[in-house]
């Protein structure tokens, strides 16, 4: 059984590029509480001084953002229905983000300051210490489908309590239409709790979903998380967990599909600021047709954090000569008792597996079809929720080429 919580929206059309359609919402965001409307304040400030990162940003250099400044999104609220709860889970709204939102998620960040200025209420998601939630509990964020551009802000706050399992599965939905969703969620693992995160984006054509991922490890702490992105017209996710108690453990694992004219861009940072603490991230990506996709993933270990143990890889299969990846993994390490390792791969199908495949009798598109999906599955595999797991590898097979040819023989 899974738990479910489902945000959605629709849309009105404004005429006028990116920045001046939301600059009159930008100067009316000091409503609220006190607290809420400082940050408010600050938020709206640091976006309307800024505006939208430019390539020359080194975060940006691959990422283009003109065709989305050319969109007039309207502001769309969010509806919100949940499903029953399990024990020692608490769901509240905005009132009780006080202290926790916008503590990981930078406001000098344009997207995470457009989301703190403008976004209308927070979804804040809390489990009791010691409490272990048996079956995954699930939020939705939908962009419905609309003539008109849209501009989607959902706000997520999870405090995983001392000692505490969870599994949350967050999904990501554009129906079609032009669209931006632009979340940003906030985790806080506090010691001992073991979160597990699958996070879930199906893009639609026009769609773009920039989003923040912020995360933050108390003592002996550990989470996971597991990230699947299928197109979408720009779809981009900055993970950053920090690491800030003594034995905190996380693991990133990520894979993304892009097609014609599909963007996708992975952003992840992960800061060792304690001792002893253990990282493991693997991101792996199938590029077709003109799909171009980014990956920038650095690891930092600051002064004292000491027996440190980090590695990360990036690994891209390229399936056309006409798709194009640009990867970056870094390492920043200022302690000299450390085990740390990085590495990428950007490559084509290898021509003895498939001579391997095709002499035992199998067709041409069928032994590339094998191969690529051999290459994903690793990823799929990992995903802990079966049912979950099931219907990702279906996705992956509709998305690969003569897919079709697996997927009646697949057993998950």
């Amino acid at each position: 059984m899974t738990n479910a919580i489902a945000t959605s929206s629709s849309s009105t059309r404004d005429e006028a590029p990116f920045m001046t359609a939301l600059l009159p919402r930008l100067k009316a965001t000091a409503a609220g509480p006190t607290w809420l409307a400082e940050l408010r304040r600050e938020a709206a400030a640091w976006f309307s001084a800024h505006g939208l990162p430019h390539p020359k940003e080194e975060a940006w250099r691959f990422t283009s953002l003109r065709p989305l400044s050319r969109v007039a999104p309207s502001l769309v609220p969010a509806r919100l229905s949940t499903g029953t709860l399990p024990a020692g889970v608490t769901l509240s709204k905005l009132d009780a983000a006080e202290g926790r939102l916008a503590q990981l998620a930078s406001t000098h960040h344009a997207f995470a300051a457009l989301n703190t200025a403008l976004f209308e209420d927070a979804l804040v998601i809390e489990v009791a210490p010691g409490r272990v939630v048996e079956a995954p509990l699930e939020i939705a964020h939908f962009a419905r489908a609309s003539a008109r551009a849209t501009l989607s802000l959902p706000r997520v706050i999870v405090i995983a309590g001392e000692g505490s399992q969870l599994q949350l599965v967050e999904r990501y939905c554009a129906e079609g239409g032009t669209s931006l969703t632009a979340g940003v969620t906030e985790l806080f693992v506090e010691a001992n709790a073991d979160v597990e995160h699958v996070r879930v984006l199906d893009g639609a054509p026009s769609a773009y979903n920039i989003s923040i991922t912020a995360v933050r490890q108390a003592r002996d702490s550990r989470y996971t998380s597991r990230v699947a992105t299928f197109g979408g017209a720009l779809s981009r996710l900055d993970l950053r967990v920090l690491l800030d108690g003594e034995g905190a453990e996380c693991t990133l694992d990520g894979l993304y599909l892009a097609g014609d004219d599909e963007h996708v861009d992975h952003q992840t940072f992960i800061d060792h600021a304690r001792a002893h603490g253990t990282s493991h991230e693997k991101y792996k990506g199938v590029l077709q047709g003109s799909g171009r996709a980014v990956f920038d993933g650095g690891i930092a270990v600051r002064h004292g954090a000491q027996q440190t143990n980090a590695h990360q890889e990036n690994r891209n299969l390229v399936l056309s000569d006409r798709a194009t990846v640009n990867t970056k993994p870094s390492l920043v390490i200022d302690a000299d008792d450390v085990k740390c390792s990085h590495g990428a791969t950007v490559g084509q199908l290898d021509p003895a597996a498939l001579f391997y495949l095709r002499a035992r009798g199998i067709g041409e598109a069928g032994a590339r079809a094998l191969l690529a999906f051999a290459f994903a599955r690793e990823m799929t595999g990992r995903i802990t929720p079966p049912g979950l797991r099931r219907e990702l590898v279906q996705a992956v097979l509709e998305r690969m080429p003569e897919g079709r040819l697996l997927a009646a023989e697949d057993d998950v």
